[in-house]
């Protein structure tokens, strides 16, 4: 099983105040991830990166899919009302509006397992979360969802992620035939997790770009559901 040592880069990390920090990632990333240093703007299908949390053209509000992964269907339906519930409430954050996130919607089933796990990911440790290039990640037509969640066995996330938050790249968009841009996260949550109204909230605006990673601690089961920060 795959395991990364996350928690020393994290800590090192300064905590930068939400969506501005995250925009600005973005913003920077697309012009220092270039593999050959020339290259157009233009992706070939006619979809552009764009200014906000949505990242590109092909997407006109914020849309999760939820989807199990190595867990039977029943745990993964126990626990989607209170999902549901999270990620509907992210919309109340100031930093959701300026964002230009819509109104937030969530699609039971992904398209896709987590690119994380495919043959030809390759991972790197970030200050963040887990980077996937490779093969499984990169496209010229991302999908409509922001945010891949995962609902899957703790045991898996311990593995994987240790003492950090779970967060992986799902999808890159070709910029050019030289550059490239994370335009999608998959996020990985226990089902006692996928329960807590509060904790779905936060890793939702994470999801979205609208918080950093570094600035959410790990679930604690004595988080207020009713009381979001």
């Amino acid at each position: 099983m795959l395991r990364l040592n996350l928690r020393g880069l994290a800590i090192s990390v300064a905590f930068i105040a939400g969506f501005f920090a995250v925009l600005a990632y973005f913003a920077i990333i697309v012009t220092s991830i270039d593999l050959n240093g020339t290259g157009s703007a233009e992706p070939s299908t006619g979809i552009e990166l764009i200014e906000g949390g949505l990242l590109t053209s092909n997407r006109d509000h914020y849309v999760a899919c939820v989807d199990g992964y190595s867990l039977a269907d029943n745990i993964v339906f126990d626990a989607i009302d209170e999902f549901n519930s999270g990620v509907l409430a992210a919309a109340d954050h100031p930093y959701w509006g300026p964002s230009h996130l819509g109104s937030p919607e969530v699609v039971a089933g992904c398209p896709e397992g987590p690119s994380l796990f495919e043959p030809g990911a390759i991972v790197s440790d970030i200050s963040f979360g887990v980077f996937v290039e490779g093969s499984p990640v990169r496209r010229n037509q991302p999908s409509v969802y922001r945010t891949f969640f995962f609902i899957t066995d703790q045991s898996i996330i311990d593995a994987v992620f240790e003492n950090d938050i779970p967060i992986a790249t799902q999808e890159i968009l070709f910029v050019s035939q030289d550059q490239f841009a994370p335009v999608t996260l998959a996020i990985f949550v226990s089902p006692e997790e996928a329960s807590n109204v509060d904790y779905i909230r936060q890793l939702t605006l994470v999801g979205a770009g609208v918080l950093p990673a570094v600035s959410i601690p790990r679930f604690d089961p004595s988080l207020s559901t009713d009381s979001p920060q």
